[in-house]
């Protein structure tokens, strides 16, 4: 009896190991993941801080080469959408107050891109991180590096998201094999 009571003992404290290690393996993923996640937004946080900090008359004058770029490569059916859409009024926002020389060249690619000498209005928006918009009622076309930073940022999330997932479906399938 006394032997019985051992072997039942021994496992129920094997039981209780297998279970707690399965925690301790779950607990030690989400902190993994948690970290992961917080080093990412701290590194985005500062990548867009740094930029707006370095944007400049000279970095603006090729953001707005870049964006006119963006601007020629509409399709035909895409620039009639947005100039019905616009209804006349264009507002082009970015990072920093564009220079004189800078909104002649834009005011030259929308009047070549929509064959049309729409009004357009100049704003500075300093939540754009290094970029240029514009805006024509409710329909936008923009070119900026936070663009490419929140593609970046979601590509990795959902990375991060995967390989965890991947890891806890693993520790699942091992903690019901060492139980």
């Amino acid at each position: 009896m006394k032997q019985q009571m051992l072997n039942a003992a021994s496992q129920d404290v094997a039981q209780q190991r297998c279970q707690w290690l399965a925690g301790l393996q779950k607990e030690q993923h989400n902190l993994e993941h948690e970290i992961n996640q917080r080093t990412q937004q701290e590194v985005f946080y500062v990548a867009r801080k740094a930029l707006q900090d370095l944007s400049d008359v000279e970095l603006e004058t090729q953001i707005t080469q870049m964006f006119i770029k963006k601007f020629e490569q509409l399709s035909l059916q895409q620039r009639q959408q947005f100039s019905t859409r616009a209804q006349g009024e264009l507002v082009i926002r970015s990072a920093l107050e564009l220079s004189a020389s800078n909104k002649k060249v834009l005011q030259q690619a929308v009047v070549q891109a929509f064959s049309a000498q729409l009004p357009l209005y100049f704003e500075v928006d300093s939540a754009l991180v290094s970029g240029i918009e514009v805006v024509g009622s409710g329909h936008k076309l923009s070119w900026n590096i936070d663009d490419y930073l929140s593609n970046l940022e979601g590509n990795l999330a959902g990375l991060v998201n995967s390989k965890v997932e991947q890891n806890v479906r693993q520790t699942s399938g091992e903690g019901a094999l060492s139980a």
